[in-house]
């Protein structure tokens, strides 16, 4: 299933219709929500636990389900009562609205955050929008974010994030469209990769590993999205 447009839930919460690919919610007791459950509980103890409250989701290619994955994990890590942050960070192709879809138009988001008056992160911040789930979407789209990630908002925005909650979630652009992902899990500091089974080549997935690495990254895992 490419993640692409979404068919709205029937469940309503703040304002927001979800999607039926939000499996955690629309299929709670299904095997996709129970692999989502599985990699919830390995975040929570092998990197929650040992004090690590930032992940970055990167991919070496596009349609792979690298939002699908962020997504739903974040769902997943909310429902254990956890105060977690999901950031659209894909201002290029951003797909996160298509999971949670707010009901007004021109929902502020991190482009705001990053071009328009210097606000607080929660001036932009959607809370609540599930129980311990709080959003940040794109806001919008920019053809080069390049100055807007590199620049200092973007690393005070983080480090409030890192403050005001539990566990902050980013989604990042493929490798193939911009180097936005490696410069976002740098600052994030930790990252999961995304591959898609039948679609990723190894040795893409690989040269992203080793560029992730060298620009100081740590990779904590690559999860195989088969949905």
């Amino acid at each position: 299933m490419q993640p692409g447009s979404a068919t709205p839930h029937s469940a309503h919460l703040a304002g927001y219709s979800f999607s039926d690919r939000l499996c955690c919610l629309s299929e709670p007791n299904s095997a996709r929500a129970e692999v989502f459950s599985t990699l919830r509980n390995h975040v929570l103890s092998a990197h929650l636990r040992l004090g690590r409250r930032s992940l970055a989701f990167c991919s070496a290619t596009e349609n792979v389900g690298c939002s699908f994955t962020a997504a739903n994990l974040a769902v997943a890590i909310s429902q254990a009562g956890v105060k977690t942050l999901l950031i659209d960070g894909n201002l290029r192709r951003p797909a996160l609205h298509e999971y949670f879809q707010p009901e007004q138009d021109n929902v502020p988001g991190l482009l705001q955050a990053l071009s328009g008056p210097d606000l607080p992160l929660s001036h932009f911040t959607q809370a609540e929008v599930l129980p311990n789930l709080s959003l940040l979407l794109a806001g919008g789209v920019d053809e080069s974010p390049q100055a807007l990630l590199a620049g200092t908002r973007f690393r005070r925005l983080v480090d409030a994030a890192l403050r005001d909650f539990d566990l902050t979630l980013i989604d990042t652009p493929s490798a193939d469209i911009g180097d936005d992902g490696r410069r976002t899990a740098s600052l994030m500091r930790y990252t999961m990769v995304v591959l898609r089974r039948e679609k990723s080549r190894l040795a893409d997935v690989r040269r992203l590993i080793t560029s992730l690495n060298d620009s100081g990254a740590q990779v904590i895992g690559t999860f195989l999205n088969d949905f």
